[in-house]
């Protein structure tokens, strides 16, 4: 990426460590970095921890649908394109992407038991191999055409809805709330709204990416409520399914 020189001696420059202006000159306040490095490292925790857990459990809490997406993401923003935020955001995207690497072997291993449909068991890893490159697709053309942020605020947080939606519905569906962790999911929901939070101060008109980001904190923050009602219910045996079944009723 091409230093961006702006006014009074600033500049945006990919080789520095952080920057304090983005490549549109408009400033980086130290909150909003703060906010936004914040955000990006607990959801390298909640990674690591998503990794323990799925070894430990041989079940994996991510979606399939959400890692095959978030994996084209970060191959997007780690391998094609780099964040003009500076070196140290730019290597917590190639961690993430190192992560979920091993977070797809996982999904090959063991995803075949977020579903109990004999069709899509049989053709799960062939759908996993094919997802990946049809997402990287859409979302380095969506960078490509310049519908994005410089550092991928937009396509992450579409992403993100594979993430927050069908997380609910995983949870739901599932015969046993066990294989889901509470600390992951705050991780992750903390790391999702801290970044969200971000996008309201420095991209305050950006009405499309704004609508993103509430949606993923409401999302999330409903699943986080319906898994603490679902660890309650399993305590006296009753399926998060199940549950779902006697609420509506």
């Amino acid at each position: 990426m091409t230093p961006t020189i702006c006014p009074g001696n600033t500049s945006n420059d990919p080789s520095h460590l952080i920057n304090f202006v983005d490549k549109n000159c408009v400033p980086y306040t130290g909150f909003e970095l703060v906010l936004f490095v914040s955000g990006c490292l607990l959801w390298v925790f909640a990674y690591g921890l998503l990794i323990r857990n799925s070894h430990r459990k041989k079940y994996i809490e991510l979606p399939a649908i959400a890692i095959c997406s978030d994996l084209a993401w970060e191959i997007t923003w780690a391998a094609f394109y780099t964040t003009d935020m500076g070196l140290i955001p730019a290597i917590i995207y190639k961690i993430w992407l190192f992560l979920d690497l091993f977070i797809f072997w996982l999904l090959l291993r063991h995803g075949r038991k977020q579903t109990g449909n004999p069709v899509f068991k049989r053709i799960f890893t062939p759908l996993c191999f094919i997802a990946v490159p049809i997402f990287t697709v859409i979302y380095s053309s969506f960078v490509h055409g310049g519908y994005d942020t410089p550092v991928g605020a937009t396509s992450a947080y579409m992403a993100q809805q594979f993430i927050s939606v069908f997380c609910i519905l995983l949870l739901l569906g599932s015969t046993t709330a066990e294989n889901f962790s509470t600390h992951f999911a705050w991780l992750r929901s903390l790391g999702t709204a801290l970044v969200a939070v971000f996008f309201f101060f420095h991209y305050t008109e950006n009405y499309f990416l704004n609508t993103l980001g509430t949606l993923s904190i409401i999302l999330d923050s409903i699943f986080l409520y319906l898994l603490w009602k679902a660890r309650k219910a399993h305590k006296r045996g009753i399926s998060p399914s199940t549950f779902l079944s006697q609420r509506v009723g």
